[in-house]
């Protein structure tokens, strides 16, 4: 391989890592944000009767799964958490690439 073609291997490595850990990043906020609310929306249906404190109602777990954010959906957190699983295993192979290229 030429020095020309390192260096845009190198550089392609750099800027896929960066991207990937922004994305792993993100990934990980979204899906504490969804354990949150879903959290609440838990939380309320473990009280949840038909007679009682207003938390209690079926109103108010109702409002607190309107309130939910739309990647609350269990079948987009098993999509999100599939993207993670693998954008880490991939990450791992970019950094131990980095460190043999001396990036890190």
């Amino acid at each position: 391989m030429s020095s020309a073609e390192q260096d845009a291997a190198l550089l392609r490595l750099i800027k896929d890592r960066s991207e990937a850990k922004r994305r792993n990043a993100l990934l990980e906020s979204e899906l504490r944000a969804a354990g949150k609310s879903l959290g609440y929306v838990g939380q309320a249906l473990s009280e949840i009767t038909a007679s009682g404190a207003y938390t209690s109602s079926p109103q108010y777990v109702l409002q607190e799964i309107d309130k939910a954010p739309e990647i609350c959906g269990l079948n987009k957190i098993r999509e999100m958490l599939i993207e993670l699983r693998d954008l880490q295993v991939n990450l791992t192979g970019m950094d131990r690439s980095a460190r043999e290229l001396g990036v890190d």
